[in-house]
């Protein structure tokens, strides 16, 4: 993990890179409190485990 955390401890570049896996592809922004990542476009809500984005749809 970067020493340059962004947003849930995650690097800012992987936030420039990622989008939701559904077919929308949403924008995805942080939700703190949770520790989740939120598609803007399909409310879909993903975990971090261990600093690592788990994008996947089943396990949403």
């Amino acid at each position: 993990m970067s020493t340059n955390a962004g947003a849930l401890g995650l690097d800012p570049r992987l936030w420039e890179i990622l989008a939701c896996p559904c077919e929308a592809h949403g924008d995805l922004v942080a939700d703190e409190p949770a520790n989740q990542i939120v598609c803007t476009v399909c409310k879909a809500r993903f975990d971090i485990d261990n600093g690592i984005p788990v994008m996947l749809i089943r396990e949403a």
